[in-house]
C-alpha cells in the first residue's frame, strides 16, 4: 500500500522454452463499490531497461506509480480480478511465440 491505496503485483513463472524479455498483464480489478480500475503491470519499463525472464524463471510485475494511477482504494476494497490483456514480447521486440496463461 502507498499512501492507502492498494498496488497490486503479480508473480509469474515463464513455462516456455524462450526468454520473455518484456511482459505486461492488464488487470481490471473491481471494487466493493461497484467501480473498476485497470491496472498495467509490467515486468519493466516499456522503453527502459528490460529484465527478460528466462526459461523456467519468475518474476514479479508491477504496477509503475509514476506512469499511472493508483486504484483508489486499499486491498480489502478489491472483490475481484480479471485479465483483459497481455503484452508479451521475445528479444528483439517480436511476439512471443508461447501462449501466455494468467492466474489471478
Amino acid at each position: 500500500m502507498v499512501f492507502g491505496n492498494c498496488v497490486p503485483s503479480l508473480v509469474v513463472e515463464n513455462k516456455s522454452s524462450e526468454t520473455i524479455a518484456y511482459l505486461q498483464v492488464d488487470m481490471v480489478m473491481a471494487l466493493g463499490n461497484g467501480q473498476e480500475r485497470t491496472v498495467e503491470l509490467k515486468s519493466a519499463y516499456r522503453q527502459g531497461v528490460l529484465f527478460p525472464i528466462g526459461p523456467g524463471g519468475k518474476a514479479t510485475l508491477k504496477q509503475h506509480l509514476d506512469t499511472s494511477q493508483a486504484i483508489g482504494a486499499t486491498c480489502g476494497d478489491v472483490k475481484a480480478r480479471r485479465v483483459v490483456r497481455t503484452i508479451c514480447e521475445a528479444s528483439g521486440g517480436r511476439p512471443c511465440t508461447s501462449t501466455v496463461s494468467v492466474q489471478p
